[in-house]
């Protein structure tokens, strides 16, 4: 059975107590976001982890400030979240970008994000085989 902790710092030491060539060594080190220092890269991973159930959110109900305790804390402050006066910037078939300039206003709290993120979640009602897919 394999060991669930293969990446952690426990088995560098297993690698070095059996003597393991230097090359394997470098090479498990440089693939270990814990002991290289990729903090980028966990980061990456826990914000699309929370970016992909905001997405579930948006497209399957209306939005509570309940709902959001999974992905964010109760003091949450951030920049509107659709920029006001949008405009075409590129369409085809099935597929429309809008890009507005960003606006000033903040959104503060659970409650006022549940509301903007309804706000958003109202374009895509009635729409369907609507996908998420958020680049970090």
């Amino acid at each position: 059975m394999p060991n669930e902790n293969a990446n952690d710092l426990t088995s560098l030491k297993r690698l070095e107590e059996k003597k393991f060539d230097a090359t394997i060594r470098d090479i498990v080190a440089r693939e270990n976001p814990v002991v290289d220092g990729w903090s980028t890269e966990q980061f990456s991973e826990l914000a699309g982890k929370q970016l992909k159930a905001i997405g579930t959110l948006l497209l399957n109900k209306s939005i509570t400030a309940t709902d959001l305790s999974a992905v964010c804390q109760p003091g949450i402050s951030s920049s509107a979240i659709r920029p006001l006066g949008l405009s075409k910037a590129f369409q085809s078939a099935g597929i429309t970008v809008l890009r507005g300039e960003p606006i000033d206003a903040v959104v503060s709290g659970r409650d006022e994000v549940a509301s903007a993120l309804n706000e958003v979640a109202q374009l895509f009602n009635g729409k369907v085989d609507t996908h998420f897919k958020f680049k970090i």
